[in-house]
């Protein structure tokens, strides 16, 4: 038995070593070139340090050496023999196809040696094989390829061999003792035969030649096992020798082979083990068809391609066909092994084929090749070995030592070969890494006392995790943990208090707008277990649907768990409906709770439970977070039930969270013509395309750049709030619709899908893996967060419909807001989806924004460019007629509504290049001097244009601007009126005036012109004459300013950046910091400045309406859509707010909820 333990542990050696050699040899194939042409010029470099030291190891390799090693192969193979005919005759078998292989590949090399000589000998690992074939016939070559092994392994050679081979003897000596009572005496002579052949190899081993060959003899098993039945073969007296050597040869009660099951299958082996585990049925059979074609130089590349695709499909046929026979309730264990007798094909599968080891996992089919075998096999004998401690304590106790030893020599050899290949593939790292692991583990179990009775293992279990967090706890606080639960209670409490200010909480609070001084709070219960059997459990619930409001329980649950089980996303949890079915009273009893608690407190409620022992304990009860599709049907819901008032559902509504509603969807069309990815939880609705990124950092980043981005993460945590809040949406492959993911995206309003489990997200390698596709960082892909669904790229959206509930809701707003909402337009597309969404009119249209058309920009140009005021006329003459079919267009689109149009507002140089390419074009296209087109541009630019050269002051020094948009604003509206049959007043607003006398003089430029317009059509429109007031002199004079404007508009950007002299346009390098040393609470440009900014609004408001009581007031800035300042502008009395098109019905609900404050 010691001697099979042996040579299986040789041969796990070589096939592993076998694997690396095939791994490299794929993963190198593009840097082949460079990296040999490193290794040679080294080679070249130490060739003549090294050579006198080969010398001695080919002197030490002679042909009697070689000899006497054949015939202490031949001896054994003898000895062997008579111990088992059976199994000489297979490997006698196996040896004559092995040899007839091995000839053919030598003629093979040999040919290509003869015509690729150059090419051979810059390839490393063709090398090699060169070094195995002629090692008889060229030892000057020999030495010349050992040399890339010369680090650590000549010094291991010269100074430990002695040392090593005396190690070798001794354990074998030790091991015949133990095993002498089972074993002949003839088998000591075997054995010190093979420590002969060992010292040899251990020779050869260090040096790695005969390894190599032996290497290669494995992976190309597949060429000699040409048929089922010999691969059957093959892998049963595989099969059967490792279970021998770990388990003896004859062991029926641990393992049998050829078990017939009660469902007629013949099971190539059973392992008989005592329960949780149950009996393991293994199959050693294996398709390799299409393995072989894979590699094929005789076919093409789409050939192979679609070989390895075959290759696939049968593996995953096998673990279906194993997965169904091999697995009976009752009978056998929940999983079964499928056996591979190949280490080359299991590299292969593990490295290429993660799908085929998904899809066994997801069929409770584990995968093992020989060396995963024995260590699988291992820890059940160590398992079976743990029943009979007592009485073998000692013997385990030595063995799992020596064992330990064993294992720490093979992380020596790793570390000492990671030194010469870890150039070549970083897979030897990882390899290297697991070889640590599994050192460290037997470590760990070679030093467990068993001293006591065996009691409860998971009591055992987690008695060990808690002396592993005890050593933490002292690490990190230099104290023992204490064993006062008092003292416990109170770290524990402390924690939940310091929590408070860790970033994630910081950045959540900004997020919703939370004060820091507010603070936390802890609640302490008593413990109740729902990990106590599959009479206990635990699970989270709502008593509405929080995605769609439906009025039904929606949540999940896990049996035999605990509470995080089902919120972290690490299982997938299980329907509430499937508690119905499990435990019906415990779900009767939930649903009646369920109900009483919304009823009481009027509001859909977010419940958390635990089934101990089969009874339900409720542990938390909140009013539950929702999307916004779900607070509005929830809302209108319990008005309907009677619960709560108009009032009361409007205030449930958080007016931001509209936004969730307001944003395109997916066109349909275009998604039937998408290729879909795969699929999971509909966690948050919506719609998101952009490029895939795994981590928040790099998202915050992107978007910086202007990108929008996807967040992909296997399962997200507080940690990834910073790039949850910038990604467009989210998709995790793990949890479901409970877990952190899906809350928090549905709290934000991001598109969200989670739990898809089809997907394999890798976050370090930063790609997406699906069944047949591999979506890198930087890929678009696409999610519908209402079906799942994940597409691949980009999808066009459509503009949302408000309809249902919503617009039931939406009209309860306007019959309780005053103050009225319009948005601010510049074309007939943002004017028709602003009335959509309820706007009441256009309370800023920005003619600035029509001079920047392709066809209009030259006229534009020709004007600023005139040389005098004829020119500068005929240019806007040009300009005009397309002026007017703007404002026509727009006046069509809102029939009779109010449009506000701003007067050309920015600098006259914005619209004139400034690279040196685009001027010497312009120059060019306009037959203009390209040195007086210069001058002109210099003469413009200005050191500080928003205080410059804009606004109405350009209506003062070039009136004819002002003029020619006047006429265009009334003929468009008197044609408008004619065509449409409507009414139509247009107002007309002046920028920038910050003194009564400049508003008179532009006013009466416009006046002028409009009169002589209506005059000449001879036709009459009411029309009203209005100013913005953005500068803090006009806020300060509106009293005077009231006597000539007719209306007021607060262009609150400006006003903003005035009265604070912050340039909006580069405030945004340190208002950060601002906020972050609670300078500034919040960004006076996205919220207004009630105190400073307000105070001045407050003040004008008053003085304008004191002089002019039918002052019209409104606001156009960007603050127009903010809830908190439309509640402040409420309070102050003026008549609307202006913002842009998609957030019109967040204003509407802010203003209707700022009347229900008010009216308290």
């Amino acid at each position: 038995m010691g001697l099979i333990i042996i040579i299986i542990a040789i041969v796990n050696i070589i096939t592993i070593i076998a694997t690396i050699s095939f791994i490299n040899k794929k993963n190198n194939e593009k840097g082949e070139k460079e990296l040999l042409s490193q290794l040679n010029e080294n080679n070249k470099q130490n060739f003549e340090e090294n050579k006198k030291k080969f010398d001695e190891i080919e002197k030490s390799i002679n042909l009697n050496t070689k000899n006497n090693l054949l015939e202490g192969i031949g001896n054994l193979g003898t000895i062997l023999s008579e111990n088992n005919e059976k199994l000489l005759l297979k490997f006698n078998g196996l040896g004559q196809n092995l040899s007839s292989t091995m000839n053919e590949n030598n003629q093979l090399l040999f040919k290509n040696n003869t015509e690729n000589n150059q090419l051979l000998t810059s390839n490393m690992n063709n090398n090699i094989q060169k070094l195995s074939v002629r090692l008889n016939e060229n030892n000057q070559d020999l030495t010349k390829n050992i040399n890339e092994f010369k680090d650590g392994l000549t010094q291991n050679l010269n100074e430990n061999f002695e040392k090593l081979s005396q190690k070798v003897e001794n354990k074998l000596d030790l091991m015949n003792m133990k095993v002498e009572e089972r074993l002949s005496k003839g088998f000591e002579e075997t054995t010190k035969t093979f420590g002969n052949v060992l010292e040899r190899l251990s020779k050869i081993d260090e040096a790695q030649k005969k390894i190599e060959t032996l290497s290669s003899n494995v992976v190309s098993l597949q060429d000699i096992l040409t048929d089922k039945k010999s691969r059957g073969i093959f892998g049963e007296v595989q099969l059967y020798q490792i279970l021998s050597s770990v388990f003896g040869e004859k062991n029926d009660k641990l393992y049998q082979k050829q078990y017939k099951l009660s469902n007629g299958t013949i099971a190539d082996s059973i392992i008989f083990t005592p329960e949780p585990l149950g009996n393991i049925a293994i199959d050693s059979k294996f398709p390799l068809e299409n393995y072989r074609r894979m590699y094929s130089s005789e076919l093409s590349q789409p050939e192979r391609e679609n070989a390895k695709k075959d290759f696939s499909n049968d593996l995953k046929k096998h673990i279906d066909t194993i997965s169904s026979k091999y697995i009976i309730k009752n009978e056998t264990s929940e999983q079964a092994i499928m056996f591979l007798p190949a280490e080359a094909i299991f590299a292969e599968i593990n490295a290429y084929h993660t799908d085929i080891i998904e899809h066994a996992y997801k069929k409770n089919v584990r995968i093992a090749s020989p060396t995963t075998l024995i260590s699988v096999l291992t820890v059940i004998q160590v398992m079976m070995i743990n029943l009979e401690r007592d009485k073998y304590a000692n013997i385990i106790q030595q063995e799992l030592e020596k064992l330990n030893v064993e294992f720490t020599r093979y992380r020596t050899r790793w570390d000492n070969l990671q030194k010469n290949i870890e150039k070549v593939s970083k897979d030897v790292k990882e390899i290297n890494t697991t070889s640590n692991k599994i050192s460290k583990r037997f470590t760990e179990i070679s030093n467990v006392k068993f001293e006591e009775k065996n009691e409860n293992n998971n009591i055992k279990n987690l008695k060990i995790l808690v002396e592993k967090f005890k050593k933490i706890f002292k690490q990190e606080t230099g104290k023992e943990f204490p064993q006062d639960p008092i003292e416990q209670l109170i770290i524990a409490i402390k924690a939940v208090f310091k929590s408070w200010m860790n970033p994630r909480a910081i950045v959540y609070r900004k997020l919703n707008g939370i004060d820091d001084s507010l603070g936390t709070a802890v609640n302490v219960q008593a413990m109740v277990f729902g990990n106590m059997g599959n009479t206990s459990g635990t699970g989270v619930a709502f008593s509405r649907n929080p995605s769609t409001g439906e009025n039904k329980l929606f949540g999940e649950f896990l049996m035999n768990a605990q509470g995080e089980d089902v919120v972290a996303g690490i299982r997938t949890p299980e329907s509430i409906e499937k508690l119905k079915e499990i435990m019906p009273e415990v779900y009767d009893e939930f649903l009646r709770i369920a109900k009483v608690l919304e009823k009481h407190y009027k509001d859909m409620q977010d419940l958390e439970f635990t089934i101990e022992k089969g009874k339900l304990y409720l542990l938390q009860t909140r009013n539950g977070k929702r999307t916004t599709d779900a607070a509005i049907n929830v809302a209108v819901d319990l008005v309907n039930e009677g619960l709560i008032s108009k009032e009361e559902a409007i205030l449930r509504v958080e007016p931001k969270s509209l936004d969730q509603l307001l944003h395109p969807i997916f066109n349909a069309e275009m998604m039937k013509n998408t290729p879909i990815l795969s699929k999971g939880l509909a966690a948050s609705p919506g719609a998101a395309s952009g490029k895939v990124y795994f981590h928040s950092k790099d998202i915050v980043d992107a978007v910086k750049s202007g990108e929008k981005v996807i967040l992909v993460r296997q399962e997200t945590s507080p940690e990834d709030i910073e790039g949850m809040i910038e990604a467009e949406g989210i998709l995790t492959a793990r949890g479901g619709m409970t877990s952190h993911a899906a809350v928090v995206a549905r709290g934000m309003g991001k598109c969200c899908i989670a739990g898809a489990s089809e997907i394999k997200v890798d976050e370090i390698e930063k790609v997406i893996k699906t069944q047949n596709e591999v979506v890198k960082e930087g890929d678009i892909i696409s999610l519908d967060g209402t079906t799942g669904i994940i597409y691949k790229g980009e999808i066009e959206k459509l503009n949302p419909q408000l309809t249902g509930n919503f617009k039931i809701f939406m009209d309860w707003v306007n019959e309780i807001k005053v103050l009225g909402v319009r948005a601010n337009a510049d074309n007939p597309r943002d004017a028709k989806q602003a009335v959509e969404f309820g706007a009441e009119g256009i309370g800023l249209c920005r003619t600035e924004h029509m001079f920047f058309d392709k066809d209009r920009i030259p006229v534009v140009r020709q004007m600023i460019l005139s040389e005098n005021t004829e020119q500068r006329v005929e240019a806007l003459e040009k300009i005009r007629p397309m002026q007017e079919k703007d404002f026509y267009d727009i006046y069509s689109v809102l029939k009779e509504k109010s449009v506000t149009i701003r007067l050309l507002d920015p600098p006259l140089h914005e619209f004139l290049p400034y690279e040196d390419e685009d001027i010497k074009n312009l120059a060019k296209e306009m037959n203009i001097d390209e040195s007086h087109l210069r001058d002109v541009i210099t003469d413009l630019e200005e050191v500080n244009p928003m205080l410059g050269h804009r606004g109405c002051r350009l209506a003062v020094t070039y009136p004819e601007i002002y003029r020619m948009q006047a006429k265009a604003i009334i003929n468009a509206a008197i044609k408008a009126q004619k065509d449409l049959n409507i009414s139509i007043t247009p107002e007309i607003m002046i920028p920038l005036v910050g003194e009564l006398e400049e508003l008179k003089y532009v006013k009466r430029e416009i006046v002028e012109e409009i009169e002589m317009t209506l005059k000449e059509l001879n036709e009459n429109i009411k029309y009203k004459i209005g100013t913005m007031i953005e500068i803090p002199r006009a806020a300060l004079l509106a009293d005077e300013i009231a006597t000539e404007a007719e209306f007021f508009s607060y262009g609150t950007n400006d006003l903003t950046q005035m009265t604070f002299g912050f340039s909006r346009d580069d405030a945004g390098k340190f208002l950060n910091e601002y906020e972050n040393k609670k300078i500034f609470d919040f960004n006076p440009f996205a919220k207004l400045d009630q105190k400073g900014v307000g105070k001045l609004v407050k003040m004008s408001f008053k003085l304008g309406r004191e002089t002019n009581p039918h002052l019209h007031v409104g606001i156009c800035g960007e603050h127009g859509g903010d809830p908190d300042t439309i509640e402040f502008l409420n309070s102050v009395g003026i008549d609307y707010v202006s913002c842009s098109p998609f957030r019109v019905p967040i204003a509407r609900l802010a203003a209707a909820q700022a009347k229900i404050k008010q009216s308290k």
